[in-house]
C-alpha cells in the first residue's frame, strides 16, 4: 500500500508538472510577422513558482462550488425516479450555475452532458443544453482590447464599419460578435476567447491528471480504461480549441472536405483578417440553431401552430445529419469533434423544400 501511494503521488505530481509544461510551450507563440509573443497569462501560470499555489486555490474553489451539487444529487436522483421533475429541475438549475461559474472546462463537459439522455435525465440535459450557446459572457472591453491588440493595435472602426457590442452566443472557450468588415463589407462573425481562458484550463487540466492518476491506482481494473490516459486526451483536444489558429486550420480541412456536398456549409474565413490565437474572423451564416429547431419538434405538436416543423423537414434534417456523420467516419477521415447542437444552424432552401446544415456555425462559439 505504502509503494502504491508513494506512487499515485508521484504521477499526480507528474501530471501537474506536465500539464504546467504543455501550458508554457502553449503560451509562447509566433504571431503573423514571425516575432515571439508571449500569453502573459498562460505563461506566467506555467512558469511562475506560485503556479502550484495557483492550482490549490483552484483546487479549494471547485469544492467550494461543486460540493452543494454533489451533496444534493442523491435527492435528485430520488426525485427523479419518483417523478418530482421540480425537484430535479431545481437540482439541475443547481448544476447549472455551477457548472458556469467553474470555468471553461467544467462547462465543456457541462455540453457534453447535455447531449447524453441516455445517461443523465432529460431534464438535466435539457437544462445543461443552454451552454451550448449562453454560457457567461465577457464584457465588451475586453473583446474591443483583443480584437485591436491581435491586429497590430489599429482601432476597432478601422477594421469593421459596424461591430455589434452584444454576442450572438457565448460558450465555454469564446463568444461571437456580428461585424462588417471596412475593407470589402463583408457580413462576418469575430470569435474572441474569453480572459484567463489558458490560466484556468491549465490549471483545472492537472487537477483532473492528478485525480485520473489516483483513479487508476485505487482501481486496479481500471487499467484497462485508464482514467489518466482519457484525461489526457481530452486536455489535448482542449488545449487546441483555445487556440484560434489551429480552428482555422480545422475549419479549412472541413471545408475541403465538404466542398462537394452542397447541402453543408462551413463558414468561410476571411482573407484580409488572418486567425490569431485569441481571435477569429468567419462568414456570417443564416439560419436557426439545431438547438432551437430540436425545442420545436420536441414541443409544438400542433400542426396549425407556425412554430410546427413538419415531418418531411424533420426526417431530412435527421436524413442529412446521419449522412454527413457517417460520411466524416467512413469515407472523409476528418471528423468534428464538437458537433452539439449549438454549433450547428438549419437553414430551410425554400426553392425546393430541402434544407442545409452550417456546421461550427458562425453563430456558435464551442
Amino acid at each position: 500500500d505504502g509503494d502504491d501511494t508513494t506512487t499515485t503521488a508521484a504521477a499526480a505530481d507528474a501530471a501537474v508538472a506536465t500539464t504546467a509544461a504543455a501550458a508554457q510551450r502553449d503560451a509562447l507563440t509566433l504571431d503573423a510577422d514571425g516575432e515571439d509573443r508571449v500569453d502573459v497569462v498562460a505563461a506566467a501560470a506555467a512558469s511562475c513558482s506560485y503556479y502550484r499555489l495557483y492550482v490549490a486555490y483552484r483546487c479549494a474553489w471547485l469544492a467550494a462550488v461543486f460540493t452543494p451539487v454533489l451533496a444534493t444529487a442523491p435527492l435528485a436522483l430520488l426525485a427523479a425516479r419518483l417523478g418530482a421533475g421540480g425537484a430535479v429541475d431545481v437540482w439541475a438549475t443547481l448544476a447549472l450555475r455551477a457548472v458556469e461559474r467553474a470555468g471553461p472546462l467544467w462547462v465543456k463537459l457541462g455540453q457534453w452532458a447535455a447531449t447524453r439522455p441516455d445517461i443523465f435525465p432529460l431534464r438535466v440535459c435539457a437544462t445543461l443544453s443552454q451552454l451550448h450557446t449562453n454560457c457567461p459572457a465577457h464584457a465588451f472591453a475586453h473583446t474591443k482590447a483583443t480584437v485591436e491588440g491581435a491586429y497590430g493595435g489599429a482601432p476597432l472602426h478601422e477594421l469593421f464599419v459596424a461591430f455589434d457590442t452584444s454576442p450572438l452566443a457565448s460558450g465555454c472557450i469564446a463568444q461571437v460578435h456580428r461585424a462588417t468588415v471596412r475593407s470589402d463589407g463583408a457580413d462576418v462573425v469575430v470569435k474572441v476567447v474569453h480572459p484567463y481562458v489558458a490560466l484556468q484550463t491549465a490549471s483545472d487540466l492537472a487537477l483532473l491528471s492528478a485525480a485520473a492518476a489516483r483513479i487508476d491506482a485505487w482501481l486496479p481494473r481500471s487499467r484497462f480504461v485508464s482514467a489518466f490516459e482519457a484525461v489526457h486526451e481530452f486536455a489535448a483536444i482542449v488545449r487546441r480549441q483555445v487556440d484560434m489558429r489551429i480552428e482555422a486550420q480545422n475549419a479549412k480541412a472541413f471545408a475541403e472536405a465538404f466542398r462537394a456536398t452542397t447541402n453543408v456549409v462551413v463558414p468561410e474565413l476571411h482573407p484580409s483578417l488572418s486567425p490569431r490565437r485569441s481571435v477569429l474572423v468567419e462568414s456570417y451564416e443564416k439560419g436557426e440553431l439545431l438547438t432551437n429547431f430540436l425545442a420545436r419538434c420536441r414541443d409544438v405538436g400542433d400542426e396549425r401552430d407556425l412554430r410546427h416543423v413538419p415531418r418531411d423537414v424533420r426526417c431530412a434534417v435527421a436524413a442529412l445529419g446521419i449522412d454527413v456523420y457517417l460520411r466524416m467516419l467512413l469515407t472523409l477521415n476528418c471528423v468534428h469533434t464538437d458537433l452539439h447542437p449549438g454549433n450547428i444552424l438549419v437553414r430551410y432552401d425554400d426553392d425546393d423544400g430541402g434544407s442545409s446544415s452550417s456546421s461550427d456555425s458562425s453563430s456558435s462559439s464551442s
